[in-house]
């Protein structure tokens, strides 16, 4: 199975094997494209982790910037909250101060406990004065933004699969309606093979650029939280192009050659 999809995707930066590619069902190769996609946000994850150790500090910069900052107010629950309600991540009580069980979260009256390596805790009159505690805090917000990235990637998988599955139906009905009217013919089940074959330059590009900088793909349209970006959108155009053209060659009956 690994090894059928290391083939797949060798393939797919083959311009003559693209023969073999368009007969796949077009299911098979949209569960491709989604592998793509997922492999690419783990391997910017991982280009990301010398960023991450820099979280801290980075957020502690900021903070600095605030002359004051500050939280009052008063909360109250008859109850324990529990969300969700059944095997919670987060428990408030703020009658007592109960340590935490298999929840990630626990909000006390006068601290909140939290797991991450380890339990940890920081002291709510901390969150309360937050120019006062620029350190603590900082370090509070990064365990946040950490603990929430799988969310994060969860997220940005579903609006990449979601804009490229609607790039890659777009363009497979672009080329199919232009193609048509010239001898460069395919099926169309066969051009949305092809497509979501091809988009895979452009997805590595895009994604694997997401820990620098995607300002050299040129932004244009945003879509579901992530933009279009000009320079993958016209590789992924072009190459599919190629692809079709040399895919149309390789299916073309070879004339056999008269005997003399």
């Amino acid at each position: 199975m690994v090894s059928q999809f290391i083939k797949e995707v060798a393939y797919s930066f083959h311009p003559l094997r693209y023969q073999y590619l368009s007969d796949k069902k077009y299911r098979s190769s949209l569960f491709f494209m989604s592998r793509i996609i997922m492999i690419a946000i783990i391997l910017a994850a991982v280009l990301a982790v010398p960023k991450l150790f820099a979280f801290k500090s980075g957020i502690q910069d900021e903070l600095g910037k605030f002359t004051s900052f500050t939280i009052s107010g008063n909360v109250s629950a008859s109850a324990p909250v529990n969300i969700p309600s059944t095997n919670p991540v987060t428990v408030i009580d703020l009658a007592t101060n109960n340590t935490i069980g298999d929840e990630t979260f626990l909000i006390t009256k006068d601290k909140i406990h939290y797991r991450f390596f380890g339990l940890k805790s920081i002291d709510i009159d901390n969150l309360k004065d937050v120019t006062a505690n620029q350190a603590a805090v900082s370090g509070f917000l990064t365990v946040l933004l950490l603990l929430f990235l799988p969310a994060f990637g969860l997220l940005l998988f579903l609006s990449l699969f979601i804009k490229y599955f609607i790039l890659t139906l777009l363009a497979s009905l672009a080329f199919f309606v232009l193609l048509e009217l010239t001898h460069f013919r395919l099926k169309f089940k066969q051009m949305l093979s092809v497509t979501c074959h091809a988009a895979t330059i452009g997805i590595l590009l895009e994604v694997l650029s997401m820990p620098f900088s995607t300002s050299y793909l040129i932004p244009t349209i945003k879509f579901l939280g992530t933009y279009v970006y000009l320079i993958p959108l016209a590789v992924f155009l072009a190459y599919t192009l190629v692809v079709i053209i040399l895919t149309y060659y390789d299916k073309k009956p070879k004339k056999r050659k008269r005997r003399k």
